[in-house]
């Protein structure tokens, strides 16, 4: 019994493991891949972060717009941000 509560434990470690380093990819040196979009006023890009990276979103040179379900919204949310958006509203000098 106490063999299969520790398989158990290691599995969650493996599984967030997996999670972590397969699912939320490594997007650049501040943000891993997620849910949340954002606009990056340095970057000059959309991107879908996790909650994680948020701390790396700050403004005004990062922006964050929505959290969407799931990584596929947010990348669906992400293409029309693309081709609708004026990103300039998005990026507004500080005074």
């Amino acid at each position: 019994m106490i063999f299969l509560l520790f398989s158990f434990f290691i599995l969650a470690d493996e599984f967030d493991y997996y999670k972590k380093n397969v699912e939320e990819v490594q997007l650049n040196s501040k943000y891993r891949r997620g849910e949340y979009l954002v606009y990056d006023c340095d970057y000059r890009h959309f991107a879908c972060i996790n909650k994680d990276s948020l701390l790396n979103c700050k403004q005004p040179s990062c922006l964050m717009i929505k959290k969407l379900k799931d990584q596929p919204e947010c990348f669906k949310a992400q293409e029309l941000g693309m081709q609708k958006s004026r990103t300039i509203r998005y990026c507004r000098p500080t005074k």
